[in-house]
């Protein structure tokens, strides 16, 4: 469970984090909502905070990343994952890998526009533990396959290409 959260923080350094303002609904305001009276631990991390560019050629941005670790104390729960599930329909994010295993399960998604990915979403889901993670960008397919990262989804997340 903790490496995916890793891997999730591993790919995001690879990204320059840049600050833009929006005044819509969107999957931030949700996930803020969401885990404010909950116990679980929340990195959350937005503007000019630190940039790591291992090339050159990078034209990939984060503008925003939030990860929330769920444990024992206060897991997600099938209605949690229900909420979670309305909110991915609401936000038209689209499915890039489903990964089931006896203890948990994990859901990528992804918002795209113009061969660019602007949100990636992740919920990862189990009996006593649980992990969401939303980046917020402008994420280039050029760049994912550059990146040197090894999580279960990570293959199709850099080869993914919309048909």
């Amino acid at each position: 469970m903790f490496k995916i959260a890793i891997a999730s923080l591993i790919f995001l350094c690879a990204f320059a984090i840049t600050k833009t303002e929006t005044t819509d609904p969107n999957i931030e305001d949700f996930l803020k909502t969401f885990v404010k009276e909950r116990d679980c631990s929340k990195i959350s991390l937005s503007g000019n905070l630190f940039s790591f560019k291992s090339d050159k050629d990078v034209d990939s941005e984060i503008e925003l990343f939030q990860l929330y670790i769920f444990n024992e104390k206060d897991p997600l729960k099938d209605k949690d994952v229900k909420e979670i599930s309305k909110m991915i329909k609401n936000y038209n994010l689209e499915l890039l890998n489903m990964i089931k295993s006896k203890d948990s399960n994990v859901e990528i998604y992804i918002k795209e526009k113009n061969d660019i990915i602007d949100d990636v979403f992740m919920l990862v889901s189990g009996k006593e533990d649980g992990i969401l993670f939303h980046a917020k960008g402008k994420l280039r397919y050029k760049d994912l396959q550059k990146l040197n990262i090894d999580f279960d989804g990570s293959e199709e997340l850099k080869n993914y290409k919309k048909q």
